[in-house]
């Protein structure tokens, strides 16, 4: 791997970042937060002749899939997790 200059610059500007920002660090709080964000998924049943229903009956032979399929097989993640800081 060959590091140019400009990288080794970039490297000491930050390193120097760092070191002063933990030489200078203060007594703070921290707080966790959690909450849930439920998404809307379609619902339309989609059919082997092309047509698509909402709320369609998904017990007949024309049956294909329910439209987004992708994100209704797999499981769908709505926690939302934050952490915050205060000084």
């Amino acid at each position: 791997m060959i590091i140019c200059s400009c990288d080794l610059v970039s490297i000491g500007e930050n390193l120097v970042k760092y070191v002063s920002a933990w030489q200078n660090r203060k007594p703070a709080r921290y707080a966790a937060g959690f909450g849930r964000a439920a998404v809307g998924m379609c619902r339309r049943v989609c059919y082997s002749d092309g047509s698509a229903k909402m709320w369609g009956d998904t017990n007949t032979a024309s049956f294909t899939e329910l439209e987004g399929g992708e994100m209704l097989v797999r499981k769908t993640t709505e926690e939302i997790n934050r952490l915050f800081a205060a000084d």
